[in-house]
């Protein structure tokens, strides 16, 4: 194992080749040129070069972890943290704590920046060395799925199982909530309004404006990404994005993000919602989670459908003292949305 002297420094401009060869080496896999653009040059909350440490020997980029800027808002606080990225040590430089040491000329350098805390969605891989790095384990991610269409599923069985799954969808749609007519499709980002809390104080929210959800939904590359309102009645209006997708002939909804006039009746807003998309879209099945604030978890938990333990894990580091919140579990209002990956 090659023992030279190891330097860390900030991404730079003629970095991206060698980066690109650190990727494809550590994930066995071509780096998407256009998601890097997207996540690290169009992003609304950052201005000039990506924030990526790397580690380096003799010249040659051997580590690296990438972080991107979001802004957030804790009651009346405005500020601004990093997400955690892609983390990659060369096969060659294992062994030699540059996960640590990334992470650490990271933490000092971000938090001279004047950035609030670091949080992410570590895998099995990384999550050990996040906690030795400081960062607290604040959750592991548990998604819930809910079947909306069962023909899909009995198909890949037996095809003449798929006659008796629409049998047994067509019983359930008359049992299903609400019609389409209180469910209508929305252009992103020009008719998805300002995302208030809903109702809900100590909590961390993001901040989501036209801005965010034109790099989040309408920007980025090869994400078919939906809107959907729901209403409620007088005064009550939900707002929801979804993104779609085939995983083996099933048509999944995964829903990133939500935002509504009160929380009591978010609840049948999302069955209203889980309605129009068997009924209307063709889903079969819709997924979700939330991390943090109970309030989506609740809907979730009485939601028909099973709850399933993920490889990721919610972790945190303030780099201010005085930003004791950041490392409470209950501050947290995230959804999937709010992941890197999403």
């Amino acid at each position: 194992m090659s023992q030279e002297e190891v330097t860390f420094r900030v991404f730079g401009e003629g970095d991206f080749d060698q980066y690109e060869s650190l990727y494809n080496e550590v994930y066995q896999s071509a780096l998407d040129r256009l998601f890097f653009k997207w996540k690290h040059d169009l992003n609304p909350f950052h201005v000039g070069v990506p924030l990526i440490y790397l580690a380096c020997v003799q010249g040659r980029v051997v580590g690296a972890n990438s972080f991107f800027p979001v802004n957030f808002q804790y009651e009346d606080q405005r500020l601004s943290a990093v997400q955690s990225g892609d983390t990659m040590v060369h096969p060659d430089f294992r062994g030699r704590k540059l996960f640590l040491k990334i992470l650490d000329f990271a933490c000092k350098d971000l938090a001279q920046r004047g950035y609030a805390g670091i949080f992410g969605f570590a895998n099995n891989q990384s999550h050990r060395g996040f906690e030795k790095a400081g960062f607290d384990t604040l959750d592991s991610i548990t998604s819930h799925r809910a079947i909306v269409r069962t023909k899909n599923f009995l198909k890949k069985k037996h095809p003449f199982l798929g006659f008796v799954g629409a049998a047994i969808d067509q019983m359930c749609c008359f049992r299903m909530p609400g019609h389409s007519g209180q469910v209508r499709e929305l252009k992103i980002p020009e008719q998805l309004k300002g995302w208030p809390v809903l109702e809900e104080s100590g909590v961390i929210v993001l901040e989501k404006n036209y801005s965010y959800f034109n790099w989040k939904y309408a920007q980025k590359p090869r994400g078919n990404f939906r809107g959907f309102e729901v209403c409620m009645g007088v005064g009550e209006v939900f707002q929801f994005v979804v993104k779609t997708e085939f995983v083996d002939s099933v048509l999944k909804a995964t829903v990133l993000d939500y935002t509504g006039t009160s929380i009591s009746s978010l609840g049948l807003a999302f069955k209203k919602l889980k309605h129009f998309l068997a009924k209307k879209v063709g889903v079969d099945v819709v997924v979700s989670w939330q991390m943090g604030n109970q309030e989506w978890e609740k809907v979730l938990d009485c939601s028909p459908g099973f709850h399933l333990k993920s490889s990721l894990f919610f972790v945190v580091k303030s780099l201010r003292p005085a930003n004791s919140f950041f490392q409470k579990k209950e501050s947290w209002r995230l959804v999937c949305g709010d992941a890197d990956t999403a």
